[in-house]
């Protein structure tokens, strides 16, 4: 009678009553590791976690970077003999970011406006203002981030100042500041997973045809010993 319960719910399970869903399911995760870094030393190397494979199976890998100009200043002088005004006065910053199979720039940008009177010279604070890239990891590359610590650098370029009116003359200097963070998209690998409604159905229909075979069963040992008798 056993071998016959289980025949049973092998036969549903193959019917699509016992879905598959109950024994295990993939559902989409992520985790993420960054670093911020002040852009003093150039470049800047550093490392972040590889993914683990225990996780489950790994579908995409974004690598994302926010760049600033942090403290930029923008001198300017006035050699004209009448007040000369500037809508743009801006810093440019390239920033190389570099990983394993995969390479990318992000500029930071910083603007101010002003005037400045004849014959003088004057400095204007450049705002801190964030940029953010992201790049996504070919497939094919995905085994490079799955062994040891996954190695990074970032590369700052020279600062490019710029002034739109060619009657002023200027220079500048700023510091900066990057961030970078990867992000492993995975599908994690659930075991007993919550069953979907037909199932829970097919369970029940199991439940109570196993209920009867019992019952069955014992009725006929009840019976044994009056056909003993016989």
């Amino acid at each position: 009678m056993k071998l016959k319960l289980i025949a049973l719910i092998g036969t549903l399970a193959s019917a699509g009553i016992l879905g598959s869903s109950y024994f295990s399911a993939t559902q989409a995760a992520s985790v993420s590791y960054s670093q911020t870094t002040i852009t003093q030393a150039n470049p800047i190397t550093f490392t972040l976690n590889s993914f683990d494979p225990a996780l489950g199976i790994l579908t995409d890998i974004e690598i994302s970077t926010t760049v600033s100009s942090v403290l930029g200043i923008i001198n300017i002088f006035n050699p004209t003999g009448v007040t000369q005004t500037f809508t743009t006065g801006t810093v440019l910053i390239p920033f190389t970011i570099t990983a394993p199979s995969i390479s990318f720039v992000s500029n930071a940008i910083s603007t101010t406006s002003g005037s400045v009177d004849s014959l003088s010279f004057k400095s204007f604070s450049l705002p801190t203002v964030s940029n953010t890239e992201t790049a996504n990891v070919a497939t094919a590359d995905f085994n490079l981030y799955k062994a040891g610590p996954v190695s990074f650098s970032i590369s700052a370029g020279s600062p490019t100042f710029s002034v739109n009116n060619s009657q002023l003359l200027f220079n500048g200097s700023t510091d900066l500041d990057s961030a970078v963070k990867i992000t492993y998209v995975y599908s994690a690998l659930n075991s007993l997973a919550t069953p979907e409604p037909s199932t829970n159905l097919g369970l029940v229909t199991v439940l109570v045809l196993g209920a009867r075979l019992k019952s069955k069963l014992a009725s006929r040992k009840k019976l044994k010993p009056l056909e003993s008798l016989q």
